[in-house]
Parts: C-alpha cells; sequence; structure tokens
C-alpha cells in the first residue's frame, strides 16, 4: 500500500506542459509508444519503430501520405484515435521558427528502481524549465532541471538538452537524451530510462528510406544512429569512451529487426592508438594468446562489448490479428575485474540476457485497451549497462528473472 500512496503522490505532483522535443518524438511516454505501435501494426507508419527517439520525419509523411490515408478511411476508431493523437502532438512539438518553452514538476517517495518506458521521477523533488527553437537547418534545446539523482550529488542537471545540425538525410550534433532501443515496455537490454543521460556527439539518419540498390533493396526503410560520450572517471578505468551504434530495419510490414552495439574503450592509462581503434571497429575483443601480454591487451583492446539483437513480429499484418511478439537479447564479453584490464579470453556471448513478450489491443469506449506481459532475464551482475557503479546493480548480484 506504501508503493502504492507514493506512485499516486509522484503522479499527482507532476504538472508537466508538452514537452519540448523539436524534429523527434522523445522516448517516456507510454500512451505515444502505444499509438505509434498500433499505427506501425497497421501499416499506417513504415519505418522502424523500436529505437526511440524517432525523428518526426519517420512518422508524420508517412502518416499523410495517399496510401495511409486511404487506409485510414476503414480503419477501426482506435486506429483513428492514435492517428489524430499523434498528428495533433507532430504540430505543436515540431513548430518551425518558434520560441518552444515547457516547464516540469515532478517528485515522489520509495521510487521504483525498476523503471518502464515512462517517465519517472529520479529524486524526491524535481523541477526543470527547457526552451527550444528550430529551423530547417538546426534544433537546439536548452533544458535545465533541478534534483539530486541517487547515484550523484549535483542538483543542477542539463538532462534533455541537444544542438544538432542537418544536411542532407542526416542531423549531427551534442546532446543529453535518454535513448531507448528496443521493443518492450517494461525494460530494454542495452539503453533504457534506467541510467541518466550523458553528453554525447550522435549521428542520425533522419528519414528511413530504403536502399535504392537491388542487393540490399530488400532491407526495406532502415535508420542508424550512432553516438559517442566519454563516461565518468569513479571506474576501475576511470573516463573511457563509449559507442554506442544503432542500426534498424524493416524488411516487410510485419517484421521489424534492430542490431545495436556498444564498444567501452580507452580511458585514462589506455592512450588511443590506431591499433585500439582498428580492433574496436572491427570486433576485435579477444585477447589471450601467448605473445599477448597484460600491456598488449592494456593498450591494444577495447574494455568491454555488449551486441543487442532485437525483433518485432505482428501478426496484424496478413492474419488481422491484434497481436505482436518481440525478443530483445544481448550479449556481451567478459568483464574485466579488479583495478587492473585482465585478457578478454571469453568469447561473445560470454554472458547473456533477453526479453520475451507479447502484446494485445482492444476496442473500448474510451478508445482501445493494449495488454503486455513480458518476460525478462538478467544473469551474471551486467551491471555497467543499467548505470550502477562499483560492480552493484540495482537487481543484486547475480542473475534473476523478473516477469511484468
Amino acid at each position: 500500500m506504501y508503493k502504492f500512496k507514493s506512485t499516486l503522490f509522484s503522479l499527482f505532483l507532476s504538472v508537466t506542459s508538452a514537452c519540448y522535443a523539436g524534429p523527434w518524438l522523445m522516448a517516456g511516454n507510454l500512451g505515444e509508444k502505444s499509438d505509434i505501435d498500433l499505427l506501425a501494426d497497421y501499416g499506417l507508419i513504415k519505418a522502424p519503430v523500436m529505437s526511440w527517439p524517432i525523428a518526426w520525419q519517420n512518422i508524420e509523411p508517412s502518416l499523410t501520405s495517399p496510401n495511409s490515408q486511404a487506409l485510414l478511411k476503414t480503419a477501426p476508431a482506435s486506429v483513428k484515435q492514435a492517428y489524430q493523437d499523434i498528428q495533433a502532438l507532430y504540430k505543436t512539438q515540431a513548430k518551425l521558427d518558434t520560441v518552444n518553452t515547457s516547464i516540469t514538476a515532478d517528485g515522489g517517495s520509495n521510487i521504483n528502481p525498476f523503471p518502464t518506458f515512462a517517465n519517472r521521477p529520479r529524486s524526491n523533488f524535481g523541477a526543470g524549465i527547457a526552451t527550444g527553437y528550430q529551423t530547417t537547418h538546426f534544433a537546439g534545446n536548452l533544458a535545465l532541471s533541478y534534483g539530486r539523482y541517487n547515484d550523484l550529488n549535483r542538483y543542477v542537471h542539463l538532462d534533455g538538452s541537444y544542438l544538432d545540425y542537418f544536411f542532407g538525410n542526416w542531423s549531427i550534433g551534442f546532446d543529453k537524451i535518454n535513448r531507448w532501443w528496443g521493443p518492450g515496455y517494461s525494460d530494454s537490454m542495452i539503453l533504457s530510462e534506467n541510467a541518466v543521460p550523458r553528453p554525447a556527439l550522435t549521428l542520425q539518419r533522419m528519414r528511413a528510406y530504403p536502399f535504392e540498390t537491388k542487393w540490399l533493396s530488400w532491407l526495406g526503410p532502415w535508420s542508424l544512429t550512432t553516438s559517442l560520450s566519454k563516461l565518468n572517471p569513479d571506474r576501475a578505468i576511470p573516463s573511457p569512451f563509449d559507442w554506442f551504434t544503432n542500426l534498424s530495419f524493416r524488411p516487410v510490414n510485419s517484421l521489424q529487426v534492430s542490431f545495436s552495439r556498444d564498444v567501452m574503450f580507452s580511458g585514462d592509462g589506455r592512450p588511443l592508438n590506431w591499433t585500439m581503434m582498428k580492433n574496436v571497429i572491427l570486433g576485435g575483443h579477444t585477447c589471450g594468446a601467448p605473445d599477448h601480454t597484460e600491456e598488449y591487451c592494456t593498450y591494444n583492446f577495447a574494455l568491454k562489448q555488449h551486441y543487442d539483437l532485437s525483433l518485432k513480429w505482428s501478426l496484424y499484418q496478413g492474419w488481422k490479428i491484434p497481436l505482436a511478439l518481440y525478443l530483445d537479447t544481448s550479449f556481451n564479453d567478459k568483464t574485466p575485474r579488479g583495478h587492473q584490464i585482465k585478457p578478454l579470453t571469453d568469447p561473445i556471448p560470454a554472458k547473456t540476457a533477453f526479453l520475451f513478450g507479447a502484446n494485445t489491443w482492444t476496442e473500448t469506449n474510451a478508445g482501445f485497451l493494449r495488454i503486455y506481459t513480458e518476460y525478462e532475464y538478467n544473469i551474471q551482475n551486467i551491471w555497467y549497462f543499467w548505470g550502477g557503479h562499483g560492480g552493484d546493480n540495482i537487481y543484486g548480484a547475480g542473475g534473476y528473472p523478473y516477469t511484468y
């Protein structure tokens, strides 16, 4: 009962206006995710939509296309309502040459350490203000917030800030935003709402056009995001670089595929060199041959690599069954122990985790009801990817299954 009251308190205290997101639909709202999934399952959105934030260019032009308008005429009431909600959100968020401002306040007690896709308070009390501006070539948002996070001693944060430049079908810029890569509603195996966002240099494809060449056109619409950041110094290897990359594609309307990779490298005492970069780019992760000394491993190999594969299959396309099945599974090589980097002798996958889920939806008088069930299995203390420090994580020191 106490936890239930705490949740009510948190929801009651939240007085947030429509947060400015500029050229993207940001992660953090379960209703928006459900609407986007419904429109994609019904065929009104053609792009892959498992990796957030999603560029509005993948949503709005597809919704207003002649094919989508024809489908919409015979669509169920819930699909039409989701369409109207997302279109209204687009008109609010993606305004050009207009200053957009949002004010937020939230808080709670006994805050749930298992965050879902939905935003949740990170401190007993928090407040913030954000101001953004977008043109055809630039987009920026300055977000200032106050609140003491559980794992940080800082009170003022820039979470939600970004500055991007657009060229052709790409954007490049600096940001400090949350990302959610995966089909799940309760969790993601690689990037989720759990860890606080960190400053990063990001390159992102804005519109998921398919390849024109016949050799790759079978992939269908595809998107790419790659992001480089530098981590905090309070680690066994202080201040390493962290490089996240996601490639998503949709070969047929009923199937979405997402492949992600994270590699941590360099850091204090591990200068960046060409050999290390070659191993980072090509995935060279093992170092245990007789002629590979610990010093050689320290100076020439990545610290850690993490791979993630997500699949989502919608049975609505083709069978008209309101059901989606999905799998999010990850693999990573051996975690270095102690204060010295050790040879990485275990091949991928040395450690695995996965989330399996299914969801269905049905019409109601108020719109539609989505029901999902997800089973998550984490093993072997994959602590870094959950934002922990010193080898501890919110799951404890072992592997435990969780069902939502």
